[in-house]
């Protein structure tokens, strides 16, 4: 279960190119950093990481092992097994999730951070590194296979779309903060 509130900003990173050569120390202070997956490597000082990912969870244990701030996973039970983790449900649903045990996913890590930081009560959210255009990482990709790849982009934008009007409805605000322009992305959330 997650527990706590952030009741703050929250700025999300992403895996997106267009982070390549953000200095993320200007978040500091600002709000809570929540590193996705492998944005962990780059960014220790973050307050979370956060990953949906089975085989990053397991693959990167002696990283988590290190990291200090807090840690969640939305995984299935049987991968509940990484020690001073924070677990919910991961459900695969584009769906935004308000309860503190499940966590939707929208087919990706970054949907899911979004739907943590609702549950937890960040407002504004700012989305950074959430491209969906070109493939790629800002930070080393990984060295193994994920179920979904870039080939999923365009569908990742309709379920962030699908969900805008409801989240704009509950009174909180998503930022997408990318750093190269794609204006019909998101245009619900600006």
């Amino acid at each position: 279960m997650i527990t706590g509130t952030w009741d703050k900003p929250v700025f999300l990173i992403g895996g997106g190119p267009s982070l390549k050569g953000f200095k993320f120390s200007r978040l500091r202070g600002k709000g809570v950093v929540v590193a996705i997956n492998d944005a962990m490597k780059s960014i220790p000082w973050a307050d979370c990481v956060f990953t949906i990912d089975t085989l990053w969870l397991r693959r990167r244990r002696e990283l988590l092992r290190q990291f200090t701030g807090e840690k969640i996973a939305a995984v299935p039970p049987e991968y509940r097994d990484v020690p001073d983790f924070k677990y919910a449900d991961r459900v695969n649903a584009v769906r935004v999730s308000r309860d503190s045990h499940t966590i939707h996913t929208g087919e990706n890590s970054g949907f899911a951070a979004m739907n943590l930081a609702i549950v937890k009560k960040g407002n504004p959210i700012y989305l950074l590194g959430y491209d969906l255009g070109e493939p790629g990482h800002w930070h080393d990709g990984y060295e193994f296979k994920t179920r979904f790849d870039h080939t999923r982009y365009s569908q990742w934008v309709l379920n962030f779309e699908s969900v805008a009007d409801e989240i704009k409805r509950s009174g909180i605000s998503v930022k997408n903060c990318m750093l190269i322009q794609i204006s019909d992305v998101f245009p619900l959330w600006t």
